[in-house]
């Protein structure tokens, strides 16, 4: 089943995170940064979704942050926990 990849660079990182966790509840990792040009260290968080959600969570982050850098990926496999796999749970 494809699904979508989004990886976001933002200076509002956390809140971006903390947003995909709660209202998309799905998970999301953590990628240290640096700005190639700017040489600014940041974070990417970069996540999977499925293709309906899409339009809305890109809309979501750009309420976060207009300015915030988006790529967008068709992903044709997704294995692991979330996915292949039960979520751990909530403790």
């Amino acid at each position: 089943k494809s699904r979508i990849q989004l990886q976001i660079i933002s200076p509002r990182y956390e809140e971006i995170n903390q947003m995909i966790l709660r209202k998309f509840d799905r998970g999301s990792t953590l990628y240290r940064t640096e700005g190639g040009f700017t040489r600014t260290a940041s974070y990417a968080v970069q996540t999977i979704i499925g293709k309906r959600e899409l339009f809305r969570l890109r809309e979501e982050v750009l309420l976060i942050d207009d300015k915030a850098f988006i790529v967008i990926s068709q992903v044709s496999e997704v294995n692991g926990r979330g996915f292949t796999l039960e979520k751990i749970a909530e403790n």
